[in-house]
């Protein structure tokens, strides 16, 4: 891994800068399944356990920035950089002279990019190179539902039954089904359902955990909403440098990362602690939008990393699979 390089002391200073106040959180988050579970969970402190939150909680596209790789290269071993070297074709001697070749390279040459990523062990949710252009948002219009194929008989047993789960307020539901099942289109038939019959202009989120998800998640709702007689929707894309949606005109589907969304309540939270006007438009404020603590002894406007949510989620939370009764 790339930041396997870097000191305890620099790892640290990373994860500060990306989230002021992140790790004593997740020291907390820590003692508490310490807690809770069997097997003792290491320190955040740790150089293996800073490497993983920097790898879970860096933005993605951090590594679009030259003076990064700079960076990251710069802690090198100067016989591992030679390797690179020599795997890009360089011939140039001297350590600072070919770290910066090998920037420029990979800054002009997808292939050599990728390979540098993969040599480095980047995870694959970060961007290397600068992204497609996308709009923010995109309107949808109504389709005319020639191309909509029916659920199969398991799914539509597992939409019914999320339906009915949901009627329940406050009720969460997580939706368990075995690998190529059509979990997505049966969630995306969930979501559907509910921006077509809520009245009052509703707001649907879409969490993943890198950019490539985020945009297959928003290209499957695009063909999924087109193939149906509905109404207007507005799908917003929430990642990388994509801006908030500033009001809701209309039915919203939000594809948003996990460290966007968390970065920007983040943000709003520290700033409305600070005594200042959050940088949010009110429908996505702190006060409306929290991830869910973990411990009901947290405060509930503290905002914490997305994981509890999933945790509290799975442990506590109605699970639905296609055998389930």
């Amino acid at each position: 891994m790339i930041w396997n390089h870097w000191s305890k002391s620099d790892l640290q200073r990373e994860l500060e800068r990306f989230h002021p106040g992140l790790l004593p959180r997740l020291g907390e988050i820590i003692n508490t399944l310490n807690g809770i579970l069997s097997e003792k969970q290491e320190s955040i402190y740790n150089r293996t356990s800073l490497v993983k939150a920097l790898t879970h909680f860096a933005p993605e596209n951090i590594f679009n920035d030259k003076k990064y790789w700079w960076s990251c290269l710069n802690r090198l071993e100067p016989s591992k950089l030679e390797l690179i070297g020599q795997k890009l074709d360089l011939k140039t001697k001297g350590f600072a002279t070919l770290r910066d070749e090998v920037v420029e390279k990979i800054s002009k040459d997808p292939q050599s990019n990728r390979f540098l990523a993969d040599f480095l062990g980047l995870p694959k949710r970060f961007t290397t190179l600068p992204a497609e252009k996308y709009n923010d948002f995109k309107d949808l219009e109504p389709g005319n539902n020639q191309d909509k194929a029916p659920l199969l008989d398991f799914q539509q047993d597992v939409f019914l039954k999320a339906l009915q789960e949901l009627e329940v307020p406050g009720r969460r539901v997580l939706i368990q089904m075995p690998t190529g099942s059509g979990k997505t289109r049966t969630a995306l038939e969930v979501v559907s359902h509910f921006l077509e019959k809520e009245e009052h202009k509703p707001v649907v989120f879409w969490l993943a955990h890198s950019e490539e998800l985020c945009q297959q998640a928003f290209d499957s709702f695009e063909s999924h909403w087109c193939g149906r007689l509905s109404k207007p929707v507005r799908v917003s894309r929430l990642w990388s440098q994509h801006l908030v949606p500033q009001s809701v005109s209309k039915p919203l589907f939000v594809v948003a990362s996990f460290q966007k969304l968390y970065g920007l309540l983040e943000k709003a939270y520290l700033m409305e602690k600070a005594g200042k006007v959050p940088e949010l438009p009110m429908w996505l404020s702190p006060t409306q939008v929290r991830v869910i603590p973990v411990s009901d002894k947290s405060s509930h406007n503290r905002i914490l990393p997305p994981i509890l949510g999933a945790i509290e989620l799975i442990s506590r939370e109605n699970t639905i699979s296609p055998c389930s009764s």
